[in-house]
């Protein structure tokens, strides 16, 4: 409830007065600060899980907390879904009403279809002033690609110029998480059964990642020490982020961490949205970064 007053919120700081030329709207599964949000106008568009008949909107109507509880009291797992096409219509008018031109930053095509959705709705409305971005990763890193999104619709560049240094730097862009088990990852249907069970019965924690065709992938890492330490070697980050599903202390620890390699506090720790967290599960924690 409170996310959804946060969003009017912004809705309504947009229709009084528009910061930038550039309006920015995403989905939900970008970890952004709520600071962020509020002071670059970002409108987000959300997922939704479906669990046991009932639809919940994420960061909206249910968050990682109380989603953990919705799925141990369950025998289903929940299924991730898209609004629909009039949802995002409406919600890339509003931009076009308030902003010469709109850039959209969304979760990966080969992990979503929501991106697929909103290219149609696109095409449908205006597409000469509305630029749509397949970020070909989600959450942390995803925030990362927002975040120079923000500091070049600062700094005045067109939004044809913006799209183009995305493109061209993508590949810089990188996440890692650290699953405590698989056990959520196989109720989803992600990560095959034997496999899962292999890893559960040795207590096996797993790092995933994503390629460079925006697709999951189980990292050869077996730690997050593992993955600290080849970031310590390349010397070359230019930008990170941390983030969780229900677990702040671990959070804190790869911080500190990353601060003692980089020299350099995180952009932000954050909490997953409820649709990353259905997959990795509690108690999983994430590092995103840019390298340089």
């Amino acid at each position: 409830v409170k996310a959804k007053i946060d969003d009017m919120h912004i809705q309504n700081t947009i229709t009084k007065k528009s910061k930038f030329r550039i309006g920015i709207i995403t989905d939900t599964i970008a970890d952004l600060p709520e600071t962020w949000i509020e002071e670059y106008q970002i409108l987000r568009i959300p997922l939704q899980l479906i669990l046991d008949g009932n639809a919940y909107v994420d960061r909206y109507t249910v968050d990682g907390d109380n989603l953990h509880h919705l799925i141990e009291a369950s025998e289903n797992h929940p299924i991730s879904g898209q609004p629909g096409e009039y949802f995002i219509e409406k919600s890339l008018k509003f931009m076009l009403d308030h902003f010469d031109y709109v850039i959209g930053i969304f979760v990966s095509s080969n992990m979503s279809g929501l991106f697929d959705k909103v290219q149609v709705s696109a095409k449908n409305i205006d597409s000469s002033r509305l630029y749509m971005f397949d970020s070909k990763t989600n959450s942390a890193s995803q925030g990362l690609i927002l975040y120079d999104t923000i500091e070049m619709v600062k700094a005045g560049f067109s939004p044809g110029s913006i799209i183009k240094t995305l493109e061209e730097n993508l590949e810089k862009y990188k996440i890692h998480v650290e699953i405590p088990d698989l056990y959520y990852a196989t109720k989803s249907g992600r990560v095959p059964k034997l496999l899962g069970n292999i890893a559960s019965m040795f207590h096996l924690k797993v790092i995933i990642s994503i390629n460079k065709e925006g697709k999951g992938i189980v990292c050869r890492e077996r730690s997050m020490d593992q993955i600290l330490h080849k970031i310590k070697k390349s010397n070359d980050i230019e930008n990170y982020v941390v983030v969780h599903s229900g677990n702040s202390q671990a959070a804190q620890t790869y911080a500190r961490a990353m601060e003692d390699i980089t020299g350099q506090p995180p952009l932000f720790i954050n909490e997953v949205s409820s649709v990353v967290a259905a997959f990795v599960g509690k108690g999983s924690v994430g590092i995103g970064y840019k390298f340089k």
